[in-house]
């Protein structure tokens, strides 16, 4: 949950995702977040 923290406002649109996909499709925007 932490990344999704640091996405900031963009974290809003992963959590919409993330309960659909899952982790896996979190994962992903955040890494190129971090990166």
């Amino acid at each position: 949950m932490s990344n999704i923290a640091i996405a900031g406002n963009v974290g809003t649109d992963l959590v919409l995702r993330f309960s659909k996909a899952g982790n896996a499709f979190v994962t992903i925007p955040v890494a190129v977040t971090r990166g």
